[in-house]
């Protein structure tokens, strides 16, 4: 299950999402955003974790919402190894 880290600099929240991808723990960077746009990143994070844990498709709502993120942010998925279910 994927979890938020909360850090505080000048005033301002920056966030971590933590999740397991083959028994090793892995974080993405986040950045100064605020909780609730935090909060919905884990959601998608914690789909793909699950749909690459059961070898499942993800929803059709985490399809959607990869081909409209950050480019930098699903690099670093993929590259941790939370993309290969769904085929980017």
């Amino acid at each position: 299950m994927a979890s938020l880290s909360k850090t505080k600099r000048n005033g301002r929240n920056y966030f971590h999402c933590q999740f397991f991808t083959n028994r090793k723990r892995h974080a993405v960077y986040l950045g100064p955003i605020k909780e609730s746009a935090a909060n919905k990143i884990k959601a998608r994070i914690c789909d793909l974790e699950t749909s690459e844990k059961l070898k499942i498709k993800p929803e059709e709502s985490t399809f959607k919402w990869v081909k409209e993120a950050d480019w930098k942010l699903i690099q670093d998925l993929e590259s941790k190894g939370l993309m290969s279910q769904v085929g980017t």
